[in-house]
């Protein structure tokens, strides 16, 4: 059964990150599976290998939302950042709590995902 694309996916202003983003346990797939609808452009992906280039982008958003990883998907075009519930006990379970104060990212949450929006 494929997990259903959450509300704040089909409100989302791509390019978008969705987190947790482990190609391993299956999440990307169904993150590419979810932007057939509408085709909304995704940071997610999935292939044979990892490109060196998502390898650093799941690297480097384990501590977001902080400068870093802010500031290295503002480089790549992400706009918005979803975190799904099951980030809890992963590497990106802290960014279901923080805030982003400071970076100038406003934070809601909608119907159970935290939505950040980067903006330019």
């Amino acid at each position: 059964v494929v997990p259903r694309e959450p509300a704040a996916f089909a409100a989302a202003e791509g390019p978008t990150l969705v987190l947790p983003s482990l190609d391993n346990a299956g999440y990307d797939s169904v993150v590419m599976l979810w932007s057939t609808d509408g085709f909304t452009p995704v940071a997610n992906g999935t292939s044979g290998f990892p490109p060196a280039s998502q390898l650093d982008t799941r690297q480097l958003t384990q501590t977001f939302p902080d400068q870093p990883s802010v500031s290295h998907l503002r480089s790549i075009g992400v706009q918005t950042v979803l975190v799904l519930p099951s980030a809890l006990g992963t590497q990106w379970e802290g960014a279901l709590r923080n805030t982003g104060d400071g970076l100038g990212v406003t934070r809601e949450e909608v119907d159970g995902v935290v939505v950040f929006h980067l903006g330019q």
